[in-house]
């Protein structure tokens, strides 16, 4: 697996696509400053997560969740939730002293079939979705 981090600068949009070539072998990374605000597709994103995985939509389990948290956090929750209620619950300690987006992943094995939503981020003292981003899925 390769993962690349593309690191752009606040308020400059920034296209990004990759594609391979042969003869000879090659992976090349076109990256342009982007003519408007264009929301990524696929990924959600917000000041304290991204998530890469799921992307919104039908989706199967396993379900699972990956993405960055923002710097700072010591731990963060991943919540699956169904009607606002938390079916699916489970934290991450992470190293909270560090100036970088922070990789996560985890699996959500098993839930409610339908409409649901995945929570990546801090919760309240009452276990509710606080600051993070939210990913709205069609569980079949």
């Amino acid at each position: 697996m390769l993962s690349i981090d593309i690191h752009g600068v606040d308020g400059i949009p920034i296209t990004a696509r990759a594609f391979t070539t042969t003869s000879p072998a090659s992976l090349i990374i076109d990256v342009a400053r982007s003519a408007t605000d264009a929301a990524p597709v696929g990924v959600t994103a917000t000041s304290a997560a991204v998530v890469v995985s799921p992307t919104p939509g039908p989706s199967e389990y396993p379900i699972v969740v990956e993405g960055y948290i923002a710097p700072g956090f010591k731990s963060i929750h991943i919540q699956l939730l169904e009607s606002g209620e938390p079916v699916a619950n489970t934290s991450m300690a992470l190293d909270g002293d560090t100036d970088t987006w922070q990789h996560f992943t985890s699996t959500i094995d098993d839930g409610p079939i339908g409409a649901a939503v995945v929570f990546v981020g801090t919760v309240d003292g009452n276990g509710r979705a606080d600051a993070g981003a939210v990913v709205s899925v069609a569980m079949e």
